[in-house]
């Protein structure tokens, strides 16, 4: 696998494993929490198997010489219409299929050669440039799920994930994941999060 795509499969492999230990960590009917937005968690973690079944879908199109998307892209049209049976999915089907296409993803990236992954692919990207959109795509809706399970926001396993995550390109979630490190640092030091505050006596008292 060449080297700038490996650091992508790495990370892949790490968010679907971060995306299973959060839904073994929901406490009772976290679930059916929504999320901003308003689908439901169990309709979250059924859209990120759904979203990776059409990235590997793409890219076997590309790698057929095929355009990626030859019936056209709509993915906000393809979630509507995927979301309300995600709503009645059962957890261990939809981490099957998470699982299931995190290794279609796998298996087609071990594949691409240097020629493959400049080349261009669709909206103007490479399909290394592709790859790493795609990339952000479950650690940037780690931060909906701890929204609706603020229980997860205080779990050193996804603290570690999420607070380290690259959020530059999206100020939206970049600012919600400061906001999350000060609670979490108002939790462990009260008044931390306020840095201009002044917690000291006066001197001359």
């Amino acid at each position: 696998m060449l080297p700038q795509v490996r650091a992508l499969a790495d990370k892949l492999i790490y968010d679907v494993a971060m995306v299973r230990y959060m839904a073994a960590n929901l406490p009772k009917g976290g679930l059916e929490r929504k999320i901003p937005g308003g689908w439901t968690v169990r309709q979250l973690i059924g859209h990120l198997g759904d979203a990776q079944a059409r990235y590997a879908a793409a890219l076997a199109n590309v790698l057929a010489g095929e355009p990626p998307f030859p019936g056209g892209f709509d993915p906000m049209g393809q979630n509507e219409i995927a979301a309300p049976a995600f709503a009645r999915a059962r957890l261990p089907a939809l981490l099957e299929s998470l699982g299931a296409t995190r290794d279609a993803l796998l298996n087609m990236m071990e594949s691409f050669t240097p020629e493959q992954v400049n080349e261009p692919f669709s909206h103007g990207l490479s399909l290394a440039g592709a790859l790493g959109m795609w990339s952000g795509h479950i650690e940037g809706h780690a931060l909906d799920v701890i929204d609706a399970v603020p229980e997860l926001g205080r779990d050193p396993m996804v603290l570690n994930w999420v607070l380290y995550a690259d959020y530059a390109s999206d100020p939206g979630r970049q600012l919600r994941q400061q906001r999350l490190l000060e609670s979490v640092r108002e939790s462990l030091v009260p008044g931390a999060a306020d840095p201009d505050e002044d917690d000291f006596e006066d001197e001359d008292d």
